[in-house]
């Protein structure tokens, strides 16, 4: 097989493998909901733009209860602005409300940490490691981050599922829209892309280790490479702040 073929068909294993993992959306709340959300996500619909409901209806081919109810949704997590004189429109980044889901993530990850560091789960330690391999070869040969990125919320969602807690991270993950997209910014990096791969590393060496004391030190530090970039990502890309 050549090389072209052989990495169409890693990348096509990769991505059934994703989609393998995660729940399909259930309702046409749940469709419209998942897909404007990944558009604010993504930076597609950057802050700013305005929601007209009524070409969200066309454009999703849905009636107004589904569009009005995933905008409710939206504006829950704090995503859009619903604005009675000026109408909807996708909400700038709050670095404030971004810090306090910070520190609700980290609170969370590292005690998640700590009890796979005392389980020391060998099996756990291989398909954590099976995650990396498939990021490692997303970030070499697809150049994909997008990709790269649902990669990495598999890799956590995997740890919390590990502890009977997957209620907590789609807790984290309802309320982690700001950091996505400030994450979004950074993440084209190549050296953010090698941070966040070594980060995954040394997570897994604290768990395999058995030292709860290094898996929470390795996850702090793993969390926090985003967040301290915000203040410098504020100055280069004002206009998706508040």
């Amino acid at each position: 097989m050549n090389v072209n073929l052989m990495t169409q068909s890693s990348n096509y294993l990769i991505k059934s493998y994703l989609e393998s993992t995660h729940e399909k959306p259930r309702t046409a709340v749940d469709r419209v909901y998942e897909e404007i959300l990944r558009r604010i996500v993504n930076l597609e619909l950057p802050p700013g733009s305005p929601l007209v409901r009524g070409e969200l209806c066309a454009e999703y081919q849905v009636s107004q209860t589904p569009v009005r109810e995933a905008l409710l949704r939206l504006e829950q997590v704090g995503l859009i602005n619903v604005r009675p004189q000026s109408g909807t429109e996708v909400a700038y980044i709050d670095v404030a409300q971004l810090e306090q889901n910070h520190f609700l993530r980290e609170a969370l990850e590292c005690e998640v940490i700590r009890r796979l560091a005392e389980q020391k789960d060998q099996s756990l330690v291989d398909h954590l490691r099976s995650i990396i391999d498939m990021q490692e070869q997303v970030a070499s040969q697809d150049d994909d981050v997008m990709l790269f990125a649902k990669l990495d919320e598999l890799f956590h969602r995997t740890m919390y599922e590990a502890v009977g807690q997957l209620a907590l991270f789609n807790l984290v993950r309802s309320r982690s829209g700001h950091m996505d997209r400030v994450r979004r910014l950074h993440l084209p990096s190549e050296g953010k892309i090698r941070s966040v791969l070594e980060g995954h590393r040394n997570i897994i060496a604290g768990i395999e280790q058995g030292s709860p004391e290094l898996a929470i030190g390795y996850m702090r530090e793993h969390l926090a490479g985003t967040i301290e970039r915000v203040r410098s990502l504020q100055e280069e890309f004002p206009e998706y702040f508040c």
